[in-house]
């Protein structure tokens, strides 16, 4: 509900029997194993999030910066190894 910002009516045999707002408040929670009925009002949403719109973009990005700061980390070893060395002559 949170990372879509729509409503979620849900409905279970054996669990928990709810509804949760698009800020992700749970509202009129029935306990497991309970027979009841709830009643509530959901509103359409047709607005799309950050989210919705481009998924798993800002860890894919993550993965991205980490593996170019490896290979920039394993350059500056790498370097500084080389010229530790001295050249004979």
């Amino acid at each position: 509900a949170i990372e879509t910002r729509k409503w979620v009516a849900r409905s279970a045999n054996t669990g928990v029997s709810c509804f949760i707002s698009p800020v992700g408040i749970t509202i009129d929670a029935q306990p497991y194993n309970t027979a009841a009925a709830i009643k509530g009002f959901v509103l359409p949403n047709d607005s799309k999030t950050f989210y919705v719109k481009y998924g798993d973009l800002v860890s894919k990005l993550m993965v991205i910066a980490s593996i170019c700061l490896v290979i920039w980390i394993l350059s500056l070893w790498l370097v500084s190894k080389f010229k530790k060395r001295k050249i004979p002559g």
